[in-house]
């Protein structure tokens, strides 16, 4: 049955969320119980002018009254139930914290790190973060980590030429959902706790997909039969990528809620490997286990080929445009059983190769025909 995800009050348990980054004598530790005791001190201040009044003229009406408007009024001013921008279609102009970057960016490129999550695994996403302490997401690199190592990935950017990085947090549903606001708001939490997780990253941005509950299917025991099996995954990979490119992020990087860091720097190295390679439309990984190695001679080309999903996307690219507009027409077709990462390699490789593609799932029925697929 799906996670549920942790409340905030939890999260803020397991994460510190009142400590500053990095900052073990910080006033922030404060923070939350601060505005607290300021809700509680000023209700109590009028309610003790209030208690005069009801002593003399029974004001027990105006005093409920007016202590509820205390509790609203000086939340509002704390900033209270602020945490989540939930409008991305509304522009918000935001002013930078502490170290995190600011919007002053010249020519410098926007970059935008996604992170897609369901409410199946909202709690994974939450607990994903863990991490991002211990393997920081830029600068600061453990004394054991190799710089001559980290040159062979890539070209470092000069710090004034170095993209700006938002942090994006993708939810598959609506934002009437209680778990997934809930969520959204525990990840801005430790956001700002974190500073941005040491100023790497310069805005935090929430984003809906909108799928409705019943389409938000990602299933692999039909995977057979079942032609809705990933609508779920491919629905939102699709609004990802029309929000990020009519945002104006130059690139998209996804990574997915149990993908886990592994050392510091990491983003750095990400953006180290776009600026070695460009220009490219998708820039990510082929599997390279062996689990397939006893019948890899049998699997076709666009799957042994195919980039795992969790990529960098090039939103300028007029191939991957391309790839994502086909993607698009397919939506409410046969072809949309196939994941999109998978799709859009058979793409790559029909188009390159001229290697026409399999239906790679020889159980299922097409609800058009009636009929086992058969690609054309």
């Amino acid at each position: 049955p799906p996670t549920k995800p942790m409340s905030s009050q939890q999260a803020r348990n397991r994460f510190s969320v009142a400590r500053g980054y990095g900052d073990s004598n910080d006033d922030d530790s404060t923070a939350y119980s601060s505005v607290a005791s300021s809700v509680a001190s000023s209700v109590s201040a009028i309610d003790l002018i209030l208690d005069k009044f009801e002593k003399r003229r029974g004001f027990k009406f105006f005093q409920a009254a007016i202590s509820i408007w205390a509790i609203v009024a000086v939340a509002k001013n704390l900033g209270v139930g602020k945490h989540v921008y939930l409008d991305p279609a509304d522009e918000v102009e935001k002013e930078a914290h502490g170290l995190r970057l600011s919007h002053e960016t010249g020519d410098r490129p926007r970059v935008a790190l996604v992170r897609p999550f369901a409410r199946s695994d909202a709690d994974k996403l939450l607990k994903s973060f863990e991490l991002w302490d211990s393997a920081r997401p830029c600068g600061n690199y453990k004394t054991e980590w190799n710089l001559e190592d980290y040159t062979v990935y890539g070209d470092r950017y000069a710090e004034d030429e170095r993209p700006i990085v938002d942090l994006v947090i993708s939810f598959s549903g609506k934002s009437g959902d209680i778990e997934g606001y809930d969520t959204l708001s525990t990840i801005q939490e430790l956001f700002d706790a974190r500073n941005g997780w040491g100023g790497c990253f310069s805005e935090f941005v929430s984003f809906e997909a909108g799928i409705n509950p019943e389409d938000d299917i990602y299933d692999h025991q039909p995977i057979q039969t079942n032609p809705h099996w990933v609508n779920g995954p491919n629905e939102q990979f699709r609004k990802n990528y029309r929000f990020i490119k009519n945002k104006g992020y130059a690139s998209m990087i996804m990574m997915e809620s149990d993908v886990q860091p592994q050392v510091d720097g990491w983003l750095d190295l990400a953006l180290s490997e776009v600026k070695r390679n460009q220009p490219f439309a998708v820039l990510g990984s082929k599997y390279s286990g062996n689990s397939w190695d006893n019948f890899r001679e049998e699997i076709p080309t666009a799957l042994l080929d195919h980039i795992n999903g969790n990529a960098i996307y090039n939103t300028t690219h007029p191939l991957l445009e391309k790839m994502v507009n086909e993607l698009e027409k397919e939506k409410n077709t046969i072809f949309n059983a196939i994941p999109f990462d998978y799709r859009m390699s058979q793409m790559w490789t029909e188009g390159s190769k001229g290697i026409p593609s399999d239906f790679p799932f020889k159980s299922m029925i097409d609800p058009a025909t009636g009929n086992p697929v058969v690609l054309d």
